[in-house]
C-alpha cells in the first residue's frame, strides 16, 4: 500500500489530472487548444529591439499556464507543438535548435514548479509553511542566478572577446539590482496579501517560476543563442560580439527584464488565482465521477 501511495503521488506530480487521461477528455483538449491559440496570438504581439535579437512580449505566459495546470510532460509536449506551429505560421528566420528548446523547457519547468507547490501546500497552507517557502525561494534564486551567470561568463571567456573585469563588475551590479528589485516586489506583494496565505504562496511560486525562466532563457541562453545563431547563418562571429563582447547583448536584457519580470509575475499569479478553483472543482468532479463508475 505504501508503494502504491508513493507511485500515485509521483504520477500526480507528473500528471495533475491523474488518474484521468487528458488527451481523452474533450473539455481539457479544448482548454489546451485555447491556450495554444493564445500562445500563437501573443507571438504576433511583441516589440522588437533591433541589434540584440530581443523581443518584449508575453507569449510564454500561456505555456507557463499549461505547464502549471497540466504538468511537466504535457507542458513539454505543448511547448514543442507551440514552437513548431509558431515557426510555421510566423517564420522570421531559419530554424535553430537553441531557440527551439526554449518553449518545451518552459512548459516542463512550469509543471515541475507546480508539482513542488502542489505536494508541499495542498493540505498545509500555514504561516510557517509560507515563511519556509519564502526562505526556499530566496536561496534557490540566489544559487540559480549565480550558477547561470558563472556558466555564461565561462562560455564568454572561451570566445574571441572575454568579459573584462570592469564588465564583470558591471554585470554583478546589474544582476544584484535585478534581484533586489524582484525581492522588493515580492515582499511588498506579501505584505499586501498577508491575510490570504494561498494567494501569497501562489505568488511566491509564480515569481520563482518567472524569474528562473527569465534567468535561463533571457540572461543565459539569450546572449549565447544570439551569438551562436548569427555565427551559424553567417559563418563568422557577429561584429558586435567581436567588438564589445557579451556586455552588448546582456545589459539591455537585464534592463528590460527589470521592468518586464514583475509585470509577468503578477499577471501569471493573477491568472492562476482566477482559474485555480475552477481547475480544482473540475478535477474533484472528475474524481467523483470516476469513483462512481469504478
Amino acid at each position: 500500500m505504501k508503494f502504491t501511495h508513493k507511485e500515485s503521488r509521483i504520477k500526480k506530480f507528473l500528471f495533475p489530472f491523474y488518474p484521468h487521461k487528458c488527451f481523452k477528455n474533450s473539455k481539457l483538449m479544448m482548454l489546451l487548444a485555447a491556450l495554444l491559440a493564445l500562445k500563437i496570438l501573443f507571438g504576433f504581439i511583441h516589440v522588437k529591439i533591433p541589434g540584440i535579437n530581443l523581443a518584449i512580449g508575453f507569449a510564454y505566459v500561456p505555456i507557463m499556464i499549461c505547464g502549471w495546470f497540466f504538468g511537466p510532460i504535457i507542458g513539454f509536449i505543448f511547448g514543442a507543438i507551440s514552437d513548431t506551429i509558431g515557426f510555421l505560421t510566423h517564420p522570421t528566420s531559419v530554424w535553430f535548435w537553441m531557440y527551439a528548446i526554449v518553449e518545451p523547457t518552459i512548459g516542463m519547468w512550469s509543471g515541475l514548479i507546480h508539482g513542488c507547490f502542489y505536494l508541499r501546500n495542498k493540505n498545509n497552507k500555514t504561516i510557517i509553511n509560507l515563511v519556509f517557502d519564502v526562505f526556499f525561494q530566496q536561496i534557490f534564486l540566489v544559487g540559480f542566478i549565480l550558477v547561470c551567470f558563472c556558466g555564461l561568463i565561462f562560455w564568454s571567456d572561451q570566445g574571441k572577446k572575454p568579459i573584462s573585469s570592469v564588465c564583470k563588475i558591471l554585470l554583478i551590479i546589474l544582476v544584484s539590482l535585478y534581484f533586489v528589485f524582484m525581492e522588493v516586489l515580492t515582499f511588498l506583494y506579501l505584505i499586501r496579501a498577508k491575510n490570504n496565505i494561498n494567494q501569497c504562496l501562489i505568488f511566491i511560486y509564480s515569481t520563482l517560476l518567472v524569474t528562473s525562466i527569465i534567468t535561463v532563457t533571457s540572461f543565459l541562453l539569450g546572449p549565447i543563442s544570439t551569438v551562436e545563431y548569427l555565427r551559424y547563418i553567417n559563418g563568422v562571429y557577429p561584429d558586435a560580439w567581436v567588438r564589445y563582447g557579451m556586455i552588448y547583448y546582456l545589459v539591455p536584457r537585464i534592463i528590460v527584464q527589470c521592468l518586464k519580470t514583475p509585470i509577468e509575475s503578477i499577471v501569471l499569479a493573477s491568472l492562476i488565482l482566477l482559474t485555480q478553483n475552477l481547475f480544482d472543482d473540475y478535477i474533484n468532479n472528475l474524481n467523483n465521477r470516476w469513483e462512481t463508475d469504478y
